[in-house]
């Protein structure tokens, strides 16, 4: 017979081949499923409501916004699922020069959805955008509160200058996605 293991494998393919005839099956109609079909980039999120807007010091206040935004912008840094490991995304490498100045390398291969590169004066841009927002949107305080400037040593090399030394400042960079200057 069939051990208990064996058993949980055959119900695992059985629920997955269900799941994909499932799937293709409700792959939704119209223009969305040839865009799919014809080999498209296409991303379909579904949501209850739509975001009030994509810019994100606005948009981190509401819980669409904050499902929504990944797919849209992203940090220097991300955070693991363990939430202890943070990874390069946008940056390449960092380094603490002193307690108050962490150095970070920026990727040279990434470009924005209109086509202009990725590069220092966008980091900069977004972090001096984050500690004064247009409007009604809110700084990011654990940010603004350490964060002095940013000083762009050249196209993907910037220096982040803190007003004390805060060992945690990269876990901060994981919550600030960054814009294109072209924005500003």
């Amino acid at each position: 017979g069939l051990n208990r293991r064996t058993m949980r494998k055959t119900n695992a393919l059985k629920l997955a081949a269900i799941a994909t005839v499932f799937v293709a099956l409700s792959g939704g109609c119209g223009e969305t499923q040839q865009q799919i079909s014809s080999g498209k980039d296409v991303l379909i999120i579904g949501a209850s409501e739509e975001p009030q807007t994509l810019d994100p010091q606005y948009g981190l206040l509401g819980q669409i916004q904050q499902a929504t935004l990944p797919f849209v912008y992203e940090p220097l840094f991300f955070r693991q699922k363990d939430a202890r490991t943070i990874y390069p995304l946008l940056a390449e490498s960092h380094r603490f020069l002193t307690g108050r100045m962490l150095e970070v390398t920026l990727r040279k291969d990434i470009l924005f959805s209109d086509g202009s590169s990725f590069e220092a004066e966008d980091v900069a841009f977004t972090f001096k955008r984050l500690a004064n927002p247009p409007g009604a949107a809110i700084p990011i305080k654990y940010i603004s509160d350490v964060l002095e400037r940013v000083e762009v040593l050249s196209d993907h090399k910037v220096v982040f200058h803190l007003s004390t030394p805060t060992p945690g400042f990269v876990g901060y960079l994981v919550e600030a996605p960054i814009l294109s200057s072209e924005i500003g």
